[in-house]
């Protein structure tokens, strides 16, 4: 597996919102993911940390129409906005 060179946090919702920031490390990239996720006004979106290899073409699979290389993997962090409720 090529090293990772930087980190990509995705906004989910009902459907891809897209990037939303590009870190160096996973740890800024988590955090920012976080900050993002509590500045959001719903709750169900989550903010999706994946790691993405410079130069080089995405790893694409057999099915070239559905398969987008790195967003179809596991993230390496996932976060949303956290709701508290009153009691």
């Amino acid at each position: 597996m090529p090293e990772v060179e930087f980190y990509i946090i995705y906004k989910q919702g009902y459907y891809g919102q897209g990037i939303q920031g590009i870190c160096p490390s996973l740890e800024e990239a988590s955090s920012l993911a976080d900050l993002a996720a509590e500045r959001d006004k719903d709750d169900y979106h989550s903010y999706d940390v994946y790691p993405v290899p410079m130069s080089q073409i995405a790893d694409l699979g057999g099915n070239h129409r559905e398969d987008t290389g790195w967003i179809e993997k596991e993230p390496l962090y996932s976060t949303r906005k956290k709701i508290i409720l009153d009691a």
